[in-house]
């Protein structure tokens, strides 16, 4: 098998470094957007003696086009590149393109499957192989390997866990798809498209989100939006991380604190008058553990501000 690889992440490693052994990969594809990763896969390509192609967006679509149709490539596979790939590509290789998608299909097709899986709560998400189509997230699912997500997962353990599955999916997919590979096409009734996260979407809102829903926007959230948004006495925080907590409390406010020190860290109430403990925060003085937070002036009674108080914090570049 002749296949090229295009990917703009560092979740594609493990898989390209175990798929460029095979000596079945003719080629690299590489966006440019980011340099650290660029130059990995400049490294491997150089190392494995193979072609490293380094796209952008304006010239990627000639520049694959010319190298693809004089390669006799038959498969494409793509792990989390950034931009449409147009109908005048995916013909090209015998096999077309075939795109690595973390998510169920079609419950959730989009940019950012997983922020959005974790966010709702589901127990469970997808490692999805579909042939790509004009229509984004749309084509015939050909594999589809169910994961379970674990009780204090984060988007980022997460997303590792199901790029370790990327490899022995594509060696299932290689060893199918010169004829009892059995496309299945999406239903398209239960198809959902989610896009990208907002400010909004990050945002805690105290008043109307219940515990569960409150954690799991903080591990939808930690790392890539450096965890969910909220403030305090006028200072901008964003939660990394936290754990359902039992707590006793005479107040019935929702995001107060109910109790806070050095030795048990910082418990706030959710509006179902449960608590959770926070055990990471972030804001403009640092990252925190909140066995910190009486050093940072917080006290019990004081409460985390409603939604349409909220003044987003500067993105961390």
């Amino acid at each position: 098998m002749n296949i090229s690889i295009i990917s703009n992440s560092f979740v594609a490693l493990p898989a390209i470094i175990q798929l460029v052994k095979t000596q079945q990969v003719s080629s690299l594809v590489v966006a440019d957007k980011n340099p650290r990763y660029v130059a990995q896969i400049q490294e491997i390509a150089e190392h494995s003696h193979i072609d490293c192609v380094v796209v952008s967006r304006e010239d990627f679509v000639p520049v694959l086009q010319k190298n693809y149709a004089e390669s006799g490539l038959q498969l494409v596979l793509v792990i989390s590149f950034p931009w449409q790939l147009p109908e005048v590509l995916l013909d090209l290789p015998a096999f077309g393109f075939v795109n690595t998608h973390f998510g169920k299909l079609p419950e959730y097709r989009g940019p950012d499957p997983l922020f959005w899986t974790l966010k709702n709560g589901a127990t469970e998400t997808a490692v999805s192989f579909h042939q790509m189509s004009p229509a984004m997230d749309e084509g015939a699912i050909l594999l589809e390997q169910i994961i379970p997500i674990h009780n204090k997962e984060n988007y980022g353990l997460l997303e590792y866990r199901l790029s370790m599955e990327i490899y022995p999916l594509t060696e299932k997919l290689l060893a199918e798809l010169p004829g009892s590979s059995s496309p299945v096409e999406q239903d398209q009734s239960v198809a959902k498209w989610w896009p990208r996260p907002t400010e909004a979407d990050l945002t805690i809102d105290w008043q109307q989100m219940k515990s569960d829903e409150i954690l799991g926007l903080i591990r939808a959230a930690n790392p890539y939006h450096v965890g969910a948004r909220t403030q305090i006495k006028g200072m901008p925080v964003n939660i990394i991380e936290a754990e359902y907590a039992s707590g006793q409390t005479q107040s019935k406010i929702p995001g107060s604190i109910i109790h806070v020190d050095a030795s048990h860290g910082l418990f706030v109430l959710c509006k179902d008058m449960k608590c959770i403990r926070i055990n990471a925060l972030s804001c403009d003085l640092g990252v925190f553990s909140t066995f910190a937070s009486p050093l940072l002036g917080l006290m019990a009674g004081d409460v985390f501000d409603p939604l349409e108080q909220w003044q987003p914090m500067p993105e961390v570049v």
